[in-house]
């Protein structure tokens, strides 16, 4: 599955913590809800199996870490692209800059281990496809 997504705020701006609580930003939480809108509106189904996630980050200027945009964007699809970020076995990631359209482009893919048994999504897209 392929999603484009805006830009999310940087890492520095997710978290913030009040004596032993630590908890999301407005800007976070915000983020989190357009991404969850975006996944809906295409009709995406989380994969409940291992997942591999290839990330390319276009933003508008020259700052920020690719690392930066990391904690949020793989928090933010929890639930749209997969259940938890434990998920991720793979992943690879790419900086660009694009000062007329700041943007992240993620692929995440199913990934079967040899000699794991093939999960549930996965059992009903074939199902799917042999009806056809």
């Amino acid at each position: 599955m392929k999603l484009v997504l805006p830009l999310p705020p940087l890492g520095n701006r997710y978290l913030r913590k009040c004596r032993t609580h630590i908890y999301k930003t407005d800007e976070a939480k915000q983020y989190c809800a357009e991404v969850a809108r975006i996944g809906r509106e295409r009709g995406i189904e989380p994969i409940l199996g291992d997942v591999g996630i290839i990330i390319y980050v276009y933003r508008a200027r020259r700052a920020g870490d690719l690392d930066a945009f990391y904690k949020v964007l793989l928090d933010s699809l929890e639930g749209v692209c997969y259940l938890n970020d434990r998920q991720i076995i793979e992943h690879y990631a790419r900086r660009f800059d694009d000062k007329l359209n700041p943007r992240v482009e993620i692929t995440v893919v199913e990934i079967k281990q040899d000699g794991a048994p093939e999960s549930q999504a996965a059992q009903k897209r074939r199902a799917k496809k042999e009806q056809l």
